[in-house]
């Protein structure tokens, strides 16, 4: 009984922890403005269909524009 206890407690930590990076990326989503309408449809729909790697894709993926590596902030050209 207490190792169900245990797996249902770590379950539900996972499941807060999602949740929290899910609405992040759909509030970061919903922030953006030079995103078109269609990009921020398919976005939406990888975040909350993809279960558990929809929220990951969108944080690798959609903001590799804005993204620039050290190198580039320290020393810009």
């Amino acid at each position: 009984m207490h190792n169900t206890n245990m797996t249902m407690g770590s379950v539900m930590i996972l499941a807060v922890l999602y949740g929290i990076l899910s609405f992040c990326a759909i509030w970061d989503l919903s922030k953006k403005d030079q995103a078109q309408n269609s990009d921020k449809m398919i976005w939406l729909a990888l975040i909350l269909f993809m279960h558990p790697i929809g929220p990951f894709l969108y944080f690798h993926f959609a903001n590799k524009k804005r993204r620039k590596s050290i190198f580039q902030r320290h020393y810009p050209s």
